[in-house]
């Protein structure tokens, strides 16, 4: 899960949560995209109830969940199916 890590901190450095993040606070809490993976810890941690540490860990963490879910769906409905992507030019 090391490329879910890596993808997360070029996004976390690209978008820059701490200076774009705030906008996102005046968004209503009940729209989809505020439910999004990994959003919910960094909406904590602007809003000051998690550190900047904790809130990164725990958005990486969902994410690799995440990961895990589709890759048991995937390996369950699809059989064998080509898993390398180091081919493929992802985010």
């Amino acid at each position: 899960f090391r490329r879910c890590d890596d993808r997360f901190d070029r996004c976390w450095l690209r978008v820059g949560w701490r200076r774009h993040g705030t906008e996102a606070m005046h968004l209503d809490p009940a729209l989809p995209a505020m439910r999004a993976v990994g959003v919910p810890p960094l909406l904590q941690m602007l809003s000051g109830e998690l550190g900047e540490a904790e809130a990164i860990a725990r958005a990486k963490q969902h994410t690799r969940h995440y990961v895990r879910r589709q890759l048991t769906w995937l390996n369950r409905h699809m059989g064998a199916w080509n898993r390398d992507v180091s081919s493929y030019n992802c985010v």
